[in-house]
């Protein structure tokens, strides 16, 4: 399948460049979730910085998997659209088997699908042809998994990972919390050689730039943020006392909710009896009724900028994890000043109260949010939010910036 919105396909040299190819191992269609942000935020940099992008994706919508049409929109900024045994059908995407979208439409959904996943020999001997195919000046493989087709192309062919998060510290924050991930321990491993065989590596915060740098000194390390959407002009009053916490289920998600109503938000709640606490998407299904006084699981909701719009903190309570936490992100750039734990403020701290306060014990946290919440001058903190989020995480920026700084490393 091909979808193409122009652009040559020639790598030059001087000025005029050939595209960027980012190849992607797991399903490239996820159209929420951080994972999926920080690819499209990704891409629509490099467009703004004038390069065409080209997507391959390796792994097939096979039938298990139950995708069948879907709209493309999300994958908006690439030029071009290549991926294995799927054609295009209108706006959408189809499944060559008739069986994956027969599957998709007895779920009535999409599936939860990794967008990270190792790939088969298979994959790897199609993915090698789809980039010599489209001649790129420059291979991003989205998470390492793409890296197993690096052996096989050019040497002078710059080769670039795009790691999210790293796998190895992931796992090694969720032990110090007591929690076990999922994924094979194998992977810690491969990511690092991985690492090693990559020209260059995009880090999502600088602490796991400073990890790769150590694991793979002879790799040129960018820090490339997440980006997101900052609006213009001053954020709206809040509503009342509400704290907003948004996010989808997972282990560290799950977690951290867990503690903040059971650790956390009685405490708050003793400070000032009024302040109300709203759960937003699919973490809210974490934690059993009944919770405790004045907070609320709210689950999805179609217009979240409204909830944004009405609540005067937002909350990042994670014991554990790694990469960046795009919720707190998107809050900080609708102008909601931040309480965190050190993990959930991690690629976003160091940044001064007003827009983040970060705290680990359940009284701390707890005092940080009463003072939060009764800020003497709101309005200020909602623009020191802002502005924070401005600086450092939005396309106008830090993508600006970002991408120039893995042209630059690119053209080493």
């Amino acid at each position: 399948m091909a979808s193409e919105r122009g652009g040559g396909t020639a790598p030059l040299k001087g000025e005029d460049r050939g595209p960027v190819a980012v190849l992607t191992t797991g399903n490239p269609l996820i159209a929420r979730g951080g994972s999926g942000a920080y690819l499209a935020g990704f891409a629509e940099a490099l467009r703004r910085a004038g390069r065409d992008l080209r997507l391959i994706g390796a792994r097939p919508l096979s039938p298990g998997a139950g995708w069948g049409r879907m709209q493309a929109d999300y994958l908006a900024p690439f030029d071009r659209i290549r991926m294995r045994r799927v054609l295009r059908l209108g706006p959408g995407l189809l499944a060559r088997s008739p069986r994956a979208w027969q599957a998709r439409l007895r779920r009535g959904g999409a599936p939860d699908e990794p967008l990270f996943t190792v790939p088969t020999a298979a994959e790897i001997a199609w993915a090698v042809q789809a980039v010599m195919a489209a001649r790129p000046s420059l291979l991003v493989s989205n998470y390492f998994g793409g890296a197993a087709a690096f052996p096989h192309l050019p040497p002078d062919l710059p080769k670039a990972i795009l790691s999210h998060d790293v796998f190895r510290l992931k796992r090694a924050s969720a032990a110090a919390a007591g929690v076990t991930l999922g994924w094979p321990e194998r992977y810690d491993a491969q990511e690092i050689e991985a690492f090693r065989a990559a020209d260059i590596v995009l880090a999502i915060k600088q602490e796991e730039a400073d990890y790769i740098r150590e694991v793979a000194p002879g790799t040129r390390t960018v820090l490339f943020p997440i980006t997101v959407p900052v609006p213009d002009g001053p954020p709206p009053p809040a509503a009342g006392p509400i704290c907003l916490l948004v996010g989808s289920r997972s282990h560290t998600n799950d977690d951290g909710l867990a503690w903040l109503l059971s650790q956390v938000w009685p405490r708050v709640t003793a400070l000032r009896p009024d302040a109300r606490l709203r759960v937003v998407g699919r973490m809210a299904e974490a934690v059993p009724q009944p919770w405790p006084a004045g907070a609320e699981a709210v689950g999805f909701v179609d217009d979240l900028d409204a909830e944004h719009a009405a609540a005067a903190v937002a909350l990042g309570p994670l014991r554990f994890g790694s990469g960046v936490k795009l919720k707190l992100v998107e809050a900080l750039a609708h102008g909601l000043p931040a309480v965190a734990t050190t993990s959930g403020a991690e690629g976003i701290a160091p940044a001064p109260p007003p827009a983040l306060r970060v705290a680990d014990a359940p009284e701390a946290f707890a005092a940080c949010v009463a003072e939060a919440l009764g800020a003497t001058d709101p309005a200020g903190d909602r623009l020191a939010a802002r502005a924070l989020a401005r600086e450092r995480f939005s396309l106008e920026v830090a993508g600006a910036r970002a991408a120039a700084d893995l042209f630059a490393a690119a053209d080493e």
